[in-house]
């Protein structure tokens, strides 16, 4: 699916209004499919933890 010309994953900044939020709650208010994050360099998709985001973490996105 990610390797068609209609999807691709993206990994972008963290908005600044979601600094100190939780990944769960990113996901219900950011525009967009979020997957998971880029959290002190390792990948978290978010299942069985909900980690706190830091300015310094990034999303990752499904964007088409």
């Amino acid at each position: 699916m990610l390797g068609t010309d209609r999807y691709r994953l993206a990994e972008v900044d963290l908005e600044e209004r979601f600094h100190g939020r939780a990944l769960g709650e990113v996901r219900r208010q950011a525009d967009g499919l979020v997957l998971g994050a880029v959290v002190g360099g390792a990948v978290v998709i978010g299942v069985g933890e909900d980690p706190v985001l830091s300015p310094t973490d990034r999303l990752l996105i499904l964007v088409t």
